[in-house]
């Protein structure tokens, strides 16, 4: 999913229109960036407050799983 914050606090989440939800039947009318599979579901926003650029403070994190091979 995908959403946009400047404080970490107020966030917006823009329609994308490029995963059907849910898939392969459904509307894409959604903040669905891509297709991650198997995400780990732990994901968050980290408020880093060492960063001195005040548009890079906020991180997200998660851990994608992807094809092994």
């Amino acid at each position: 999913m995908y959403a946009e914050s400047t404080d970490g606090r107020n966030w917006t989440q823009p329609q994308l229109g490029q995963v059907p939800w849910p898939f392969f039947n459904s509307s894409k009318a959604n903040n669905i960036a891509f297709s991650s599979g198997d995400a780990d579901p732990n994901r968050g926003v980290l408020l880093d407050r060492q960063e001195t650029n005040a548009s890079r403070r906020f991180k997200a994190f998660g851990r994608y799983v992807g094809e092994r091979g």
